[in-house]
């Protein structure tokens, strides 16, 4: 009765062990989504610089050129090209942007997720705990009233 009794706590313990290192896990899981999606910021933030400066430059080239063929303050369709340039950047780092958002928003939820789920690993390796011990006093009680011809624990 005593080793039944001694298994439950055991296997309770065991259990108990397992949900904390199922939880910790999550949690550290939880972190690292949440560190990607503050370096996912900072990756798009340094796309949409590149692409803002990839535009002056290639706006420069532009003039430089013009500058040799036509005067490009007063010629109205280089003035007209030059503008429409900006449009493609503009979109593009407003995508960026959009982008950058949705998979920041993803992140965190994911990392909610996992917070979750670490809570309801404890969660259920408390009951789960719990219902071994139960088990285990169960079964000792059996023991006892079949071992006293009937009585109980």
């Amino acid at each position: 009765m005593f080793f039944q009794i001694a298994g439950a706590v055991l296997g309770a313990v065991g259990q108990m062990q397992q949900a904390r290192a199922a939880a910790t896990a999550s949690d550290q899981r939880a972190r690292q989504m949440k560190i990607d999606r503050e370096v996912g910021k900072i990756q798009a933030r340094q796309q949409q610089t590149a692409r803002q400066e990839q535009y002056f430059d290639d706006l420069a080239a532009n003039e430089a050129y013009f500058a040799f063929n036509r005067d490009v303050g007063g010629d109205m369709s280089v003035e007209a090209f030059l503008n429409r340039e900006k449009d493609p950047m503009r979109q593009d780092i407003s995508r960026m942007g959009f982008q950058s958002s949705m998979e920041a928003s993803s992140r965190a939820t994911s990392a909610l997720v996992e917070s979750e789920r670490a809570k309801n690993s404890l969660v259920a390796g408390r009951l789960n705990a719990m219902t071994t011990l139960a088990y285990g006093i169960a079964q000792a009680q059996r023991t006892a009233a079949s071992a006293s011809g009937g009585g109980k624990f």
